[in-house]
């Protein structure tokens, strides 16, 4: 379900405006029938930008504006309009400080029993049929002035969180680059200065004559560079897995704010290359952005394990799946060309259900299992070559091969609108 935005409550209130006119067509006062249609403009314009990026001074105007203008009506056109200070609460509720909020809630008060008083007299109206009305009224105000500061509340504290979240995010960045510099440093500075004493040493020999002695030397100073090289090659892997996990939680954090529920499963994985890496995290986010825009789906699943030496990732949601393309070009949806380019790039297979049924893929393969009987989920299998001991898995070379090479590629979109 699509969020509304202030603008669009604040439009719904202005629209519903337009109902007390038709009080105004029973006052039989030409003067003040009119008088009453464009204070109520007024009323609705005051409202409006009560609640735009207005300044403190703007809004407090505004709040005074609305207090009179409703006092005017309920004196001289119609008693009735005492259900337009239920707008004035919302605003007064709306002001930052709390001494402003308290001030300006008894100042309406205290118009609204000046207001009262005024109806009994000029409408020789006894207090006893009066007061029931004054008293669901200031109840009501009491009640609803509560749960707009609450959601007011609960907004700001949203917005805290949010902030105190993208804070954690930076300091947690800040404080790893500085851990895996610091370790570098410790790592490289150790390793270096011992190669250098060595290189030093072997120089001097070489220039005594002692070659089997230089040659030693020569031999540790190699043994070690390959050491230094070990160590930096197991920080960068280190750091490469925090990447993934971190551009995991950036995909999951977007996927929230689409209202798309994300159910993340990652088994533990070797250390990968920078594009390996890479490779996995932009399919990953070409087909979320694409569900998010296209798919109309609430829940989304992303499974990446390593089976064989081959890692398999599928990205599943729930949403309206494909249909084929009525004109039969080649544009195809849900990002499927540049995903499959970069895929077959690297000896990989895509295949791709949509509602349970097998829609296409480099092979077929047995269907894998879903979370949804409705819905897109698309299936890579990316070939892994382990190399110097299982510290980087190097990608496959491959010629780039057009994803249009591909002919059940061809026609096929997203059902849900038009494909990126």
């Amino acid at each position: 379900m699509p969020k509304l935005s202030l603008n669009k409550i604040a439009v719904f209130y202005e629209a519903m405006l337009a109902a007390p006119a038709i009080y105004l067509f029973e006052v039989p006062n030409l003067m003040i029938r009119y008088t009453g249609f464009l204070l109520i403009a007024v009323f609705g314009w005051a409202y409006w930008t009560h609640f735009q990026q207005s300044s403190k001074r703007e809004r407090l105007i505004t709040i005074q504006i609305e207090m009179f203008i409703v006092f005017f009506l309920i004196w001289f056109a119609n008693p009735e309009f005492c259900f337009l200070l239920f707008y004035i609460i919302a605003c007064i509720t709306s002001l930052p400080q709390r001494q402003e909020r308290v001030l300006y809630f008894f100042e309406f008060n205290g118009i609204c029993v000046l207001e009262f008083g005024l109806l009994a007299f000029l409408h020789m109206q006894p207090w006893n049929e009066l007061l029931p009305v004054f008293l669901t009224g200031a109840i009501s105000s009491l009640g609803m002035s509560f749960f707009m500061r609450q959601k007011v509340h609960l907004k700001h504290t949203n917005q805290e969180l949010s902030e105190a979240t993208r804070t954690i995010e930076r300091l947690t960045r800040t404080a790893e680059r500085e851990r895996i510099a610091r370790e570098l440093h410790d790592v490289m500075g150790h390793e270096l200065t011992g190669i250098s004493l060595k290189a030093q040493l072997a120089q001097r020999l070489l220039e005594k004559g002692a070659n089997e002695d230089a040659r030693i030397e020569l031999g540790a100073i190699e043994e070690s560079a390959r050491g230094a090289l070990t160590r930096v090659r197991g920080y960068i892997s280190e750091t490469q897995k925090d990447s993934l996990v971190t551009e995991l939680f950036s995909i999951s954090r977007f996927l929230h704010s689409a209202r798309i529920t994300c159910h993340l499963e990652v088994q533990p994985l070797l250390e990968m290359s920078d594009d390996f890496t890479s490779t996995v995290v932009a399919c990953i986010r070409e087909l979320c952005t694409n569900m998010a825009r296209h798919s109309g789906a609430t829940e989304a699943w992303i499974d990446i394990r390593e089976t064989h030496s081959t890692l398999r990732l599928q990205v599943e949601d729930n949403g309206t799946g494909l249909a084929q393309s009525r004109t039969g070009n080649s544009q195809t949806g849900y990002g499927l060309t540049g995903l499959c380019s970069r895929i077959e790039a690297m000896n990989g297979t895509v295949q791709i259900w949509s509602n349970g049924t097998h829609r296409g893929g480099s092979h077929v393969d047995e269907q894998p299992p879903l979370h949804s009987r409705k819905g897109v989920c698309v299936l890579i299998d990316l070939p892994q070559a382990v190399e110097d001991k299982g510290h980087s898995l190097q990608r496959s070379s491959s010629a780039p091969m057009s994803a249009y090479s591909q002919p059940w590629l061809q026609g096929l979109e997203w059902s849900g609108g038009e494909p990126s």
